[in-house]
């Protein structure tokens, strides 16, 4: 179980009205906890330019549906209790 005040990260989100429209910030840190991107490094230190190539490339993927998601709930588009992010 991860500890609450030793996170592995701390992912924040803010929405606030913008021009008719709501501005989205999404905000991330990793750590200070270590994570499995650490673990994965420490096995093969050889890889890490690999390791954390493909590891930036599913936070990208990842951030985009989160977004998706919070937009589409945000604009009222999910049925009454789909909160599912």
């Amino acid at each position: 179980m991860e500890d609450p005040l030793n996170p592995t990260a701390i992912w924040r989100f803010s929405l606030e009205p913008q021009d008719g429209g709501t501005l989205l910030r999404e905000w991330m840190r990793m750590g200070p906890a270590r994570s499995g991107l650490s673990f994965a490094i420490d096995r093969m230190p050889e890889k890490e330019q690999k390791i954390v190539f493909v590891r930036m490339r599913e936070f990208e993927a990842n951030m985009i549906a989160t977004i998706e998601g919070i937009k589409k709930l945000a604009e009222g588009a999910g049925a009454p209790g789909e909160a599912t992010l």
